[in-house]
């Protein structure tokens, strides 16, 4: 799903000093030259920038660095020209109506007779008629028209969600954690419940328990003064189908269908590992110089190849640093390990993994040696460190494929909720926390909040149950408020000792400790935030450092890169180009950024601002002026007037270009 950066990366390519390892361009092409020279000529001595050259088809408009829902979520939004964030189910209703109603008087019919002119189409025949462009009902016979060309690079796999598969996959999840409106289609937030609907798979929804119809009532509001409106179970029984866990392969095709086939998607995901991201003057064969991103990537077969780019989204998740315990890692290597860059490149080892193993292609649980012991009769005892949701499926994954014994070791006690923030953040009380965490300007407290939101890893109802029940059967221990201070591994016997004694808050006596053996141990630990250590931003970060708080980078409002001491990006004034989307995202999108509730949320920033008037040198078409390819557009008026007035005309009618009704006035024209 995300883009991991290769190990040898750093020796092996240059950022802006060498010409693509895969280009054609000789150096000793004379127009090349001439051009490069007359570039550098023109410049001060003291500005002479250097210049990138990149071939015609391997320059872009918009390169995605990671194929999983944040960017599977921008790239469809790119390529929606009536997103949902926008138009309501009646405005669509109603544009899909007018557009039909104007080719329809265009089009060159005999006259109607005497007694169809008194004839009317009922309102709601034509409403229902035009109802299936918002359900969804049909998939697109043509892709939606895209005036930008994207590439999305992944270092884990050639297709979309990549990652999420595998991941699925290793650990046998059969239903999402999340309800039914969480996913990155842009179109509705309805999409998938009326997918389910459509297709008749409502069997395979699980109703997620204990979260609707259990509201007060306004009296019994009055009567309890003590509670405050928030605090109350917030889902209102109108909300009851909304509140259901799809399936893996009902969401899997949901995705499927109505994104990626709906958008035309499917052939924009390469894989290869990105290497480096730097930011300058480039020269396209064939065009005037430019300013864009130069990235470089080592391709599976080990060749390397170098792209370019007007606009770059960084959709990657925190997988790059594995938090791994350092006791499980000294027994590894001997040694401490101190170097972030060595602790991201140990995932696994003898005796141990992490569970970002489990998304990995051709990755086995348990491993050979523990299926050969399971083979001979032998009992297979396995040690869980982490005490979040993943850390129970694996718990579940292993019972379930003949382990013998688990013990789930956590450092604090087990907290169950449905999702990793509370219910405030996406019931009908949401915008009181939202509002409330947008309305904080300190980036510091910002991160205070989405700390106290997620409050860590937690285990929705379904999974402690399981958890509980293999703890009734004896095949389950869980230590709570424990950590692991000290382990060894018998290389010869196979064998872990670890010992694991309450949480240090001082000077703990050895007679706190509890020596524990397994033959296995799966660390999941999750990641650490740690933007500004990932290897292949490391020269952009050089030229155009951005604040980063908590791991977290400090973005704008749309989620775009704002340099340190540089230009407003705010107000269009300078600012590169590069976005970032997902759990990199927080501090502008809240705790529920890095989940899937946050992909449609963060994709609207980017784009709008991708598509603003500041941003209109990049040549990315906004939704409005593509619904002119929709027959939407001033060639429908029969007015011979230019884009430029009018796009004018259109803003001073609708008070804008943030109106959101601005095209259903246009459409009238």
């Amino acid at each position: 799903m995300s883009t991991t950066s290769h190990s040898d990366s750093e020796s092996t390519i240059s950022s802006l000093s060498l010409p693509s390892p895969s280009s054609s361009v000789s150096g000793d092409c004379d127009c090349c030259q001439s051009i490069d020279e007359k570039a550098q000529q023109s410049l001060p001595v003291e500005e002479k920038k250097e210049i990138t050259k990149i071939e015609a088809d391997q320059f872009h408009t918009v390169i995605i660095i990671g194929a999983g829902p944040h960017g599977l979520a921008v790239a469809a939004r790119l390529r929606e020209s009536h997103p949902g964030a926008l138009y309501t189910d009646l405005e669509h209703a109603r544009i899909k109506w007018l557009r039909t109603s104007s080719s329809t008087q265009n089009e060159h019919r005999a006259p109607p007779k005497d007694h169809e002119r008194t004839k009317k189409t009922p309102k709601h025949i034509a409403l229902s008629s035009s109802w299936s462009t918002r359900k969804l009902v049909a998939t697109c016979a043509t892709p939606p028209s895209s005036a930008c060309d994207i590439k999305v690079l992944d270092g884990t796999s050639d297709t979309w969600l990549g990652r999420w598969d595998g991941f699925f996959k290793g650990l046998g999840i059969s239903h999402l954690r999340s309800p039914m409106f969480f996913h990155p289609c842009p179109a509705e937030v309805d999409a998938m419940v009326a997918y389910a609907s459509r297709t008749g798979r409502e069997k395979e929804l699980v109703p997620i328990q204990g979260v609707v119809g259990k509201e007060l009532s306004k009296h019994k509001r009055k009567k309890n003064h003590s509670k405050r409106i928030g605090q109350e179970v917030p889902i209102n029984e109108r909300s009851r189908e909304d509140y259901h866990r799809p399936s893996t392969p009902l969401f899997r095709s949901f995705i499927q269908e109505e994104v990626i086939d709906r958008y035309n998607l499917s052939s924009l995901v390469t894989r290869t590992t990105v290497t480096s991201l730097s930011y300058g003057s480039l020269h396209i064969e064939g065009q005037d110089l430019c300013e864009g991103f130069v990235v470089d990537s080592l391709n599976p077969d080990g060749t390397t190849s170098r792209r370019g780019a007007k606009a770059f989204v960084i959709a990657i998740g925190p997988h790059e640093r594995p938090a791994i315990p350092q006791v499980i890692l000294r027994e590894e290597r001997g040694y401490t390990v101190k170097d972030p860059e060595e602790t991201r490149k140990t995932i696994e080892g003898d005796g141990w993994c992490h569970s970002t193993c489990f998304s990995k292609p051709g990755f086995r649980f348990p491993n050979k040696e523990l299926r050969a012991r399971m083979r001979m009769g032998k009992e297979v005892r396995m040690a869980v460190i982490g005490g979040g949701l993943t850390s129970a499926q694996i718990c579940e994954v292993a019972l379930s494929r003949g382990v013998t014994h688990v013990t789930l070791i956590c450092r604090s006690h087990i907290k169950i909720k449905h999702f990793d923030f509370p219910l405030t953040w996406v019931s009908k009380f949401a915008n009181l926390s939202k509002m409330a965490f947008w309305h904080e300007e300190d980036p510091e407290k910002r991160l205070s909040m989405i700390k106290e939101a997620r409050d860590g890893g937690s285990v929705n109802p379904t999974y402690w149950n399981v958890l509980k029940k293999a703890e009734r059967e004896g095949k389950l221990d869980i230590h709570t408020r424990c950590e692991v201070r000290d382990a060894r591994w018998d290389r010869q016997g196979k064998e872990w000792e670890l010992m694991v004694g309450p949480v240090s808050k001082g000077t703990q006596g050895e007679e706190d400790v509890t020596t524990l053996k397994a033959d296995f141990v799966v660390c999941s630990t999750g990641s650490m935030m740690s933007f500004d250590t990932i290897p292949f931003l490391q020269p952009l970060l050089k030229l155009h450092p951005i604040e980063v708080i908590g791991g977290l980078p400090n973005v704008t409002k749309d989620l775009q890169w704002n340099t340190v001491g540089g230009s407003n990006v705010e107000e269009g004034v300078g600012g590169i180009p590069c976005f970032v989307v997902g759990g990199y995202g927080m501090l502008e999108l809240g705790p529920d950024g890095t989940n899937l509730s946050g992909t449609r949320h963060g994709a609207d920033r980017v784009v709008s601002r991708l598509t603003s008037s500041s941003l209109s040198h990049l040549g990315i078409a906004s939704s409005a002026t593509r619904g002119e390819l929709d027959g939407l557009g001033p060639g429908n008026n029969g007015k011979n007037r230019t884009r430029a007035r009018w796009q004018q005309e259109k803003e001073s009618r609708s008070g804008g270009a943030d109106n959101f009704f601005k095209e259903l006035g246009e459409c009238e024209c």
